[in-house]
């Protein structure tokens, strides 16, 4: 696996009260859920404990983890909950999220495309859906 330095970076998933999921990276997973629930780092997570770590993966280097945290942050919430309940679709989104080839011809793939006036005619990617087989 990579590292930077011998230094593993994880992903990890923090769950708010409100059932929010929280996306983050780090190299110390159980430091850095301390410092968010102490109202340390992230904006998002202030106010809004107790804080529970519902999912975490080693990913290697940094650059990889945050290619990985932009696309988990790009699922819809559903595929988000089939992460942090079945370690199946875990480890499926897993080993596309980090192949720099495309998984059975296409990732991320759209179930459902959105277009908004305010994104400027960008796409937004909802959900993931699994490769063909």
């Amino acid at each position: 696996m990579a590292t930077q330095g011998n230094r593993i970076w994880w992903l990890y998933l923090v769950r708010r009260r409100d059932r929010a999921l929280y996306t983050g990276i780090a190299l110390d997973v159980e430091r850095r859920v301390r410092e968010h629930a102490a109202g340390k780092g992230a904006k998002a997570l202030r106010g809004h404990g107790p804080l529970v770590m519902v999912f975490s993966a080693a990913i290697g280097s940094r650059a990889k983890a945050q290619r990985v945290e932009a696309q988990l942050k790009r699922l819809c919430k559903a595929d988000k909950e089939r992460l942090v309940a079945s370690r199946a679709f875990a480890r499926q989104w897993l080993a596309c999220a980090q192949s720099t080839s495309p998984c059975s011809g296409s990732y991320p793939r759209a179930s459902k495309v959105s277009r908004r006036p305010s994104m400027k005619g960008a796409v937004r990617v909802h959900c993931w859906a699994r490769p063909s087989q």
